[in-house]
């Protein structure tokens, strides 16, 4: 009937809660969470104080700019629900960077006794790596004087080569006289046999 009274009034019904209902919702709606006695009163105290303090300060600032700012019980339900859900947000930060910890001191150790059993292996290794090594330095001091050996044969052998070619030269060239001299010979040596038979006959 009258939409202006409603539009243009505020009705003041919020009443504060006292202590012990502060702390007996508090109670009811932290009692799901895994909390250890002495801390669960803490926290109440804690939802507690701050609505408490949010009132008073609500209550100043109206004095000071006249202007309402309300805490509700809706207030206070919602500050301890914000509480429950950053709690269990932290707690489970808390055992992902816990697992990740024991994981890679889990890894550490692996890697630990990895290199102890190669330290070891190495070890053992050792004796092995020292024969190797004595038997690698004579194997290259045999391989150096058989270097030096063979070039000195290679500079025998290039030598007799030498004396090898020009012996061959020297036999080629007695061939070729020979047989430039045979090639003169036989042409008489042909003629004298056809004498012959013509004689012969």
């Amino acid at each position: 009937m009258f939409p202006s009274i409603i539009n243009c009034c505020t009705i003041d019904w919020f009443q504060a809660w006292p202590q012990d209902a502060l702390e007996m919702v508090a109670n009811k709606f932290l009692e799901e969470v895994e909390l250890e006695g002495d801390l669960r009163v803490q926290c109440v105290t804690m939802c507690q104080h701050f609505h408490q303090s949010v009132r008073l300060l609500s209550e100043k600032f109206f004095s000071i700019l006249r202007r309402h700012n309300y805490v509700t019980p809706t207030s206070y339900l919602e500050l301890i629900l914000t509480f429950k859900n950053m709690l269990a947000l932290k707690r489970n930060e808390l055992i992902l960077m816990r697992q990740r910890y024991l994981t890679g001191l889990e890894k550490l150790e692996f890697a630990a006794s990895q290199v102890s059993v190669m330290q070891q292996e190495l070890q053992d290794l050792q004796p092995q790596l020292v024969k190797t090594s004595k038997e690698t330095a004579e194997l290259l001091v045999k391989i150096e004087k058989d270097t030096v050996e063979a070039e000195a044969k290679k500079e025998v052998v290039s030598a007799d080569e030498a004396v090898a070619n020009i012996a061959a030269a020297k036999a080629q060239a007695i061939k070729d006289e020979c047989e430039g001299d045979l090639a003169e010979a036989l042409p008489a040596l042909e003629a004298a046999i056809a004498a012959q038979h013509s004689h012969t006959e």
